[in-house]
């Protein structure tokens, strides 16, 4: 008797811990730990975010209405901070450490550089950007991509290869492993006789001086959002995925509901686990979305967003119990 009762009573223990492996949620994927790292102080000096081009700066004589805060950012794997903005004498990027000090100032004006549209920070402190580049004689106008060493001097620029008739916009950036980077963009194509578009969709990879070492079409053709083939996300590994995600498949989607900014973390499974809404905490209001988050893939995630006393920056580190 005493056997048949011990019998029965680790079969309810297994099926309790299997219902538990199954049914129940992971709690590491809904656990952050917050941490506020340091707060950039407003200003237009090296080391300050301007407020020029802020949403709202009720005292300046020189506001001119709703415009986009300071982007695009990005945070490397070991934490440093570059962030691009525009001030009254022209664009710039700026990186800091991850205490917070000024590691270095580039004024992109004075490189014959505009503000990217994105860039990406690799782990021993490279950045690279898109950026408008003038080539040929006479010079011609076309979008390319920008290499900056350490300290934010220029170490290599290339054009974008992409077809004929065609622009190329950057969709986004990320940094690989190697030391190299994962550009997706977009390249769109008209007949010039019935101005019907062919809409495509590329990946290049960079390596870590900055050269075009493989590009790949994604898709090609009428429709111009085409969903999954569309690849949004390039791994550490050169894996080219639909969503951003971290190393555990867990996929990361925005949304900007009025001037709140939300990110929603899904499982691989689908199920929402996690959403997290940045709110200003001062009259700055913000506007976009992923501008306001850097998702890293180890599953910890950073955001900025707008205080009385600069911008601030803050990092939350996934729980993994």
């Amino acid at each position: 008797m005493l056997n048949l009762n011990w019998v029965f009573i680790m079969k309810l223990v297994v099926i309790n811990l299997l219902w538990l492996s199954v049914g129940a949620p992971l709690p590491s994927h809904q656990l952050y730990h917050s941490e506020q790292l340091y707060i950039i102080p407003w200003g237009e000096d090296p080391g300050r975010i301007c407020t020029f081009f802020w949403d709202t700066e009720p005292d300046s004589p020189d506001r001119v209405g709703m415009i986009d805060p300071p982007g695009p950012w990005a945070v490397s794997e070991t934490g440093e901070l570059v962030i691009g903005e525009y001030t009254r004498s022209g664009a710039r990027l700026t990186k800091f450490a991850a205490d917070g000090s000024m590691i270095a100032f580039a004024n992109l004006a004075s490189m014959g550089l505009e503000l990217p549209s994105r860039l990406a920070v690799s782990p021993d402190g490279t950045v690279l950007m898109d950026n408008r580049l003038w080539l040929g004689d006479p010079p011609k106008q076309v979008r390319g991509l920008c290499l900056l060493d350490s300290e934010l001097e220029l170490a290599n620029s290339v054009p974008i290869p992409c077809p004929d008739r065609s622009y190329p916009l950057v969709k986004d950036i990320f940094s690989l492993n190697d030391g190299g980077f994962g550009v997706l963009f977009s390249a769109d194509q008209m007949d010039p006789e019935t101005w019907d578009f062919t809409y495509g969709r590329y990946c290049l990879l960079c390596s870590a001086d900055g050269t075009v070492t493989d590009l790949s079409p994604l898709y090609m053709g009428p429709e111009s959002d085409p969903g999954p083939m569309q690849s949004r996300f390039i791994t550490p590994l050169g894996e080219k995925r639909p969503r951003i995600e971290d190393r555990y498949g867990f996929t990361y989607w925005g949304k900007v509901p009025d001037s709140d900014k939300t990110m929603n973390i899904y499982s691989p499974e689908g199920e929402l686990v996690f959403s997290h809404t940045l709110v200003s905490d001062s009259d700055y209001r913000m506007r976009g979305c992923f501008y306001y988050y850097c998702i890293m893939w180890s599953g910890d995630f950073y955001t900025l967003h707008a205080s009385d006393e600069g911008a601030v920056l803050t990092k939350y580190t996934l729980v993994t119990e």
